[in-house]
């Protein structure tokens, strides 16, 4: 028995299927890159919304800050009235006018 070379047939379809595969490769590796950079754009985006949302919550920091300093100051001076001989009836005054201030509020926002 002698051996036969196999015949060129074979050989184009060996050389045709893996041709095939690496066709199918570079389809993966076509699609695998699609998705990498969609990936990278997604990603970009939330850095971008990160970094606003930080810039917005230092904002209000300040904001709040600013308001707690003034709040501190009014605090003070409405305990330096209490203090005065007249300053109890003066508190009093000053609670009247901002419950009527945020009954008129509340009043329109329902209209």
């Amino acid at each position: 028995m002698s051996y036969r070379r196999p015949t060129s047939n074979f050989n184009s379809n060996a050389f045709g299927g893996e041709h095939m595969l690496m066709q199918q490769n570079d389809d993966h590796v076509d699609l695998m890159s699609a998705k990498v950079n969609a990936l990278k754009e997604i990603s970009l985006q939330i850095g971008d919304e990160v970094h606003f949302q930080n810039r917005m919550l230092n904002s209000m920091e300040d904001d709040f800050e600013k308001s707690g300093n003034t709040l501190a100051g009014t605090m003070k001076r409405l305990g330096a009235i209490a203090k005065s001989p007249n300053g109890f009836w003066m508190c009093w005054l000053i609670a009247f006018v901002v419950l009527v201030l945020v009954y008129i509020v509340f009043v329109h926002r329902r209209l």
